[in-house]
């Protein structure tokens, strides 16, 4: 993946009884493993934003500094449900990322 200025890996993580406390009250620990989630990308000065998989089929475009479009009923939705939440952080700015 030469052709990309950042890259960023997220572990898939498993976390026992789908919480980090037990009825019990006692801690759970979740845990990570070597498979995961791969994003290599380049920001862009506009805020566009097109995403293509190799897992899932088509590719998905969105502008982050346009409001959310609703549920497209595809694999993009996730990426806009992040853009959504991240948008809700007064300091998420589209210079964050170093240049």
């Amino acid at each position: 993946m030469e052709n990309y200025k950042y890259h960023i890996f997220s572990p898939y993580r498993v976390c026992p009884l789908g919480a980090h406390v037990d009825h019990q009250h006692g801690l759970v620990t979740g845990f990570a493993f070597d498979m995961g989630v791969d994003l290599w990308f380049n920001p862009t000065e506009d805020g566009s934003v097109r995403l293509s998989s190799l897992t899932f089929e088509g590719s998905v475009e969105f502008n982050v500094t346009k409001p959310t479009q609703m549920k497209e009923g595809n694999w993009g939705d996730y990426a806009r449900g992040a853009k959504y939440a991240l948008k809700k952080i007064p300091t998420l700015r589209l210079s964050a990322l170093p240049r």
